[in-house]
């Protein structure tokens, strides 16, 4: 029960949330262009791809589909899975393939305000609107910094992730999110300005705020790994994304040694 709470709560959280959605501006501008819904097998498959593979069987996982995600597998693990595919953090994103495996701490905080954002860009606001709306909750308490450490999942090789404008995305590396609540990129030493792809150890996705990550990217043998073991499910996904692919170069695949840098 213990480990089923915080999937609870983050429902909870969504059902608070879901009234009738207005603009505050009648002329803020128009909303992301949504995603076409994937076949929920196919989402099932790519969602879970995002965990190690001893947590797939006995994770939750949410689906994406008109109106926001639902709950389609109920966990007992205390993890939970689910594939971004349009949102506002950490910056506004649309037609990425982003599969994500929260821990339970994740599941708690994190999740929720997913789903609400989802949900909101699913009722027709625009980006700045649902920014605005995401701020206020954490003002009100409504979402929550992690109070532990922990960890995301983000080991499958369909990484589509946004980089700058929305529609601009790219394929990314296996790698881990550990959350660091406030931690800003020069706490850890590196420069103001970050690169996704420089050879950091270490490097902070967002600049200080509550759902600031720190991740890493697999080793080089555990990449080569995934990319040959989810080719066929990379290339299954390929309609429902707009991103440019890595090269064999930077997967492994090619019998190199794999970089970090964009196709």
């Amino acid at each position: 029960m213990v480990r089923t709470a915080g999937i609870r709560m983050a429902l909870m959280v969504l059902a608070a949330a879901a009234a009738p959605v207005a603009a505050d501006d009648p002329g803020a501008p128009r909303p992301p262009a949504l995603p076409e819904i994937m076949p929920e097998a196919l989402e099932t498959e790519l969602a879970l791809s995002a965990l190690p593979e001893h947590l797939r069987a006995e994770s939750a996982v949410f689906l994406y589909r008109r109106g926001g995600y639902r709950l389609s597998r109920e966990g007992s693990n205390g993890f939970a899975a689910l594939v971004r595919r349009v949102g506002v953090t950490p910056f506004p994103f649309e037609g990425s393939l982003i599969p994500e495996g929260y821990d339970a701490e994740g599941v708690r905080t994190h999740l929720p305000r997913i789903l609400e954002e989802t949900r909101l860009l699913e009722s027709g606001l625009g980006f700045d609107e649902v920014e605005a709306r995401i701020a206020r909750g954490f003002r009100e308490g409504r979402f929550q910094a992690p109070a532990r450490p922990g960890v995301t999942y983000m080991l499958s090789a369909a990484n589509i992730v946004p980089f700058g404008e929305p529609g601009n995305n790219a394929q990314y590396v296996p790698h881990y999110m550990f959350y660091a609540p406030n931690l800003d990129n020069a706490d850890v030493g590196g420069p103001r300005e970050i690169d996704l792809f420089a050879s950091e150890l270490f490097k902070v996705r967002r600049d200080a705020g509550p759902h600031s990550f720190m991740f890493l990217p697999v080793g080089e043998d555990e990449r080569r790994r995934i990319f040959l073991q989810q080719q066929d499910l990379l290339e299954r996904v390929g309609p429902f994304h707009r991103g440019r692919l890595l090269g064999p170069e930077r997967t492994g695949l090619d019998g190199g040694n794999p970089g970090d840098g964009p196709p």
